[in-house]
């Protein structure tokens, strides 16, 4: 069965983003850094940030796929604290940066998911 299809509740890098972490990346002071999007092949993106490149991964979800395709290559984007990614659309995405870190999805119960 494909990830897309299924609820994911993991809030581990590439997967969704907490709402706790939204509130504080956007709270804290410093100053995001600067981040431009390469290439993108389908839920993996090639980005350049302070003159290196770094390759990400996203979760294949319907509403990272529309956050993603609102990304255009060249359009510059900021990471923010806690590792939180801001799209110019306002769209708020937590890449996985490392390989290592990696996680697959932690599908929701079905009682999870009806109760929301």
């Amino acid at each position: 069965m494909s990830n897309h299809n299924r609820e994911c509740a993991s809030y581990n890098p590439g997967h969704r983003v907490h709402w706790i972490q939204a509130r504080l990346s956007r709270a804290e002071e410093p100053e995001p850094v600067e981040v431009h999007l390469f290439e993108r092949r389908g839920f993996q993106v090639d980005v350049v940030m302070d003159g290196q490149a770094e390759t990400w991964r996203f979760h294949d979800t319907s509403i990272t796929r529309q956050q993603l395709d609102s990304w255009v290559r060249g359009e510059s984007a900021r990471l923010r604290p806690h590792g939180l990614l801001g799209l110019s659309s306002g769209a708020c995405l937590y890449p996985c940066r490392d390989p290592l870190h990696w996680h697959d999805c932690i599908a929701r119960s079905e009682n999870a998911v009806s109760r929301g």
